[in-house]
């Protein structure tokens, strides 16, 4: 009960041979290991990862492992970004930036529409489901939080920031859930 189910565990790339590029000092068995070992203990948790496509000399192939892996795994979220080099990190001073522009875009949209579906299904189970929610915050009779798996929830109430509340999901989207206040929790001590 103190801890919330919700990891974040950045893997950049699907591909050992693209981990071992980027300098990562782990493969995708050590990673897929820990994702086996906290979904034994917390079935529920949240899994959240970082991606980076486009990394020098990143091929179809180490890519396809990457898609694999996101399929695989069915993450809550996926940060995503397309490679862009940085001065003074060893990529900038040893790699080409040699995977074109238009490449980098489309594998991000592929990245991006698979974390769109794999959100949908995992937010599509809380519908009409109470969920606990921590305020956030509260603008013209509506308030923000996140649940204890991180997912964001809007809903018409106003909560005082840092207040625990129930709330009964009546929409989900990828990126978000919308719902009306079910009860209060608890108060926040001020």
């Amino acid at each position: 009960p103190k801890v919330c189910e919700y990891f974040n565990i950045p893997v950049q790339s699907g591909s050992d041979s693209m981990l071992g590029r980027m300098r990562r000092g782990y493969t995708l068995a050590e990673f897929e290991e820990r994702v086996a070992r906290i979904r034994s203990r917390m079935p529920d948790a949240a899994i959240v990862t970082d991606v980076i496509v486009g990394c020098p000399g990143e091929t179809d192939e180490e890519f396809a492992e990457t898609v694999a892996l996101i399929e695989r795994t069915q993450f809550d979220t996926i940060h995503v970004a397309a490679y862009s080099p940085r001065p003074g990190t060893f990529a900038h001073r040893n790699m080409a930036d040699d995977v074109p522009r238009e490449v980098k875009k489309a594998r991000l949209q592929v990245i991006e529409s698979l974390h769109a579906a794999s959100a949908t299904r995992i937010n599509q189970r809380l519908l009409n489901q109470a969920v606990e929610v921590l305020v956030e915050s509260e603008q013209d009779g509506r308030s923000t939080g996140r649940t204890r798996r991180g997912q964001l929830v809007h809903f018409d109430a106003t909560g005082r920031a840092g207040d625990l509340v129930r709330v009964t999901v009546d929409q989900v989207t990828p990126w978000a859930l919308q719902g009306r206040v079910a009860g209060t929790l608890s108060f926040a001590v001020l």
